[in-house]
């Protein structure tokens, strides 16, 4: 019997120790990569709202800020797999006081779809959505109007269907002239689906910050409303693939229990079905969670990723993009000066 205490001790010793020397090294679940570090002074000089990862390891990256690593690239850049610069990838986007990036996509021909705002792309005029070749050129072939009630159009996000449909969330209320509220999706060559219809969709002059796409054809909605199509839905949706909410799936209200004016801004899709979630907020279903959570795929919280601390105080800090790696890690980007305690400005890398 002491024999068996003895061994239930030493196994839970062990235990404690792998743990502490995880987060000591950054490898438990939720915790920062120490090895993806741009250095301290050098990271990006502004917001970061959207990560695409290319198959290669390179990352895209847009936003708001104007210099990478001390050299100039507005609102659009590349980042080798260690986090420093591709100099040889710049898509010159025009600048100006209106000018940011909030979304990008990866086509399966290396094409870019790239959401924002802004009104034009290396002198051509572009509002809010365009398509860039691989190099960082504009493809001049992509034609789409995505317009609204003011000066500029807000695309927010992007997701692409394996048919080569394209989902657009945003604020705005016409793609092409026809009337869409948050939401449209645009054939292969940027015209707009007819037979996807979201009615009344996220309403007037509601915010849709976050697309994603399962494999069963369903679409997940993340944002800042209240109503999806007159139902009540606070910032996170599901619609069926001809548009139409779920209205199965239902996380409950306040999704994201909220300090200040809160929002969910990115939601990613992991393979085994679970949801990550970033945005603004310190606590989903009642549980603590600051700027950024993973739910099961039923909409509850999965209590197994606990990224300690996310980002810090969410009225200060907020988590805008959250991409996969295929090693089973996520990249996160915001506005944000640390993770776990550690600094990061702007970007890191977690485990997951």
């Amino acid at each position: 019997m002491r024999t068996l205490i003895f061994l239930l001790i030493a196994a839970l010793a062990l235990a404690r120790h792998q743990t502490q020397a995880a987060l000591v090294d950054g490898s438990a679940p939720g915790q920062a990569d120490l090895s993806f570090d741009l250095g301290f002074g050098h990271g990006l000089n502004g917001t970061v709202r959207a990560l695409a990862v290319q198959p290669d390891g390179h990352a895209l990256v847009g936003g708001y800020f104007t210099k990478v690593g001390g050299v100039e690239r507005h609102y659009l850049a590349r980042l080798k797999s260690d986090g420093t610069l591709d100099a040889s990838f710049d898509a010159k986007i025009g600048t100006g006081q209106n000018y940011f990036v909030y979304a990008l996509k990866l086509q399966p021909d290396g094409r870019i779809l790239v959401g924002g705002r802004f009104s034009s792309i290396d002198g051509k005029t572009k509002a809010g959505l365009a398509r860039l070749n691989p190099d960082g050129t504009l493809d001049t072939n992509f034609v789409t109007r995505v317009t609204s009630g003011g000066p500029f159009p807000n695309v927010y996000a992007l997701a692409l269907q394996p048919d080569g449909k394209i989902l657009v969330g945003g604020n705005f209320g016409l793609v092409n002239g026809e009337s869409r509220n948050g939401i449209a999706r645009l054939n292969a060559d940027g015209t707009l689906d007819t037979a996807f219809n979201p009615g009344k969709g996220t309403g007037y002059y509601r915010d849709v910050y976050s697309v994603a796409l399962q494999t069963d054809g369903k679409i997940l909605v993340g944002g800042n409303f209240r109503k999806f199509d007159n139902h009540d839905r606070q910032d996170l949706a599901r619609l069926h693939p001809n548009g139409a909410l779920d209205e199965f799936f239902s996380p409950g209200h306040g999704t994201a229990n909220k300090v200040g004016s809160g929002e969910i801004h990115s939601v990613a899709i992991q393979p085994d079905g679970k949801l990550v979630i970033g945005g603004r907020f310190s606590s989903v279903q009642g549980k603590g969670r600051d700027d950024i959570a993973r739910l099961n795929a039923d909409g509850s919280v999965d209590g197994e990723f606990r990224p300690m601390s996310g980002t810090g105080p969410a009225e200060n800090y907020l988590v805008y993009a959250v991409a996969l790696e295929s090693d089973q890690r996520l990249l996160i980007g915001g506005r944000f000066s640390a993770v776990n305690a550690g600094h990061r400005s702007n970007i890191a890398r977690l485990h997951r």
